[in-house]
C-alpha cells in the first residue's frame, strides 16, 4: 500500500524531522520568555507558574513524538 517512491519517502521523513528540530528551539524560548516573564515583577503567581508548567508539559510531549527517520514498511494482513 506503500505508493510512495523511496526518494519521495525518505525526503517526507527529513521534513518531518526537520520540523520535530526547529521546534524544540520554539518550546525552549517560550519556557524561557515565560520564566523571565515571570520573575521580571518580583512576584511569582499561580497562574504563571501553571504557564510554565505547561510549557514544559508540551516540550516534554514534543520530544517523545520524535519522529522515526525510516519510512515504515506496511504488512497487509495476509502476510501476518
Amino acid at each position: 500500500m506503500n505508493s510512495l517512491p523511496s526518494s519521495a519517502a525518505a525526503f517526507i521523513a527529513s521534513l518531518k524531522l526537520g520540523i520535530w528540530i526547529l521546534c524544540i528551539p520554539a518550546w525552549l524560548f517560550g519556557i524561557v520568555e515565560r520564566g523571565a516573564t515571570a520573575i521580571a515583577d518580583h512576584f511569582l503567581s499561580i497562574a504563571d507558574v501553571i504557564q510554565i508548567l505547561i510549557a514544559a508539559f508540551f516540550l516534554v510531549c514534543w520530544l517523545l513524538l520524535k519522529p522515526d527517520l525510516k519510512p515504515k514498511k506496511h504488512r497487509s494482513v495476509t502476510e501476518q
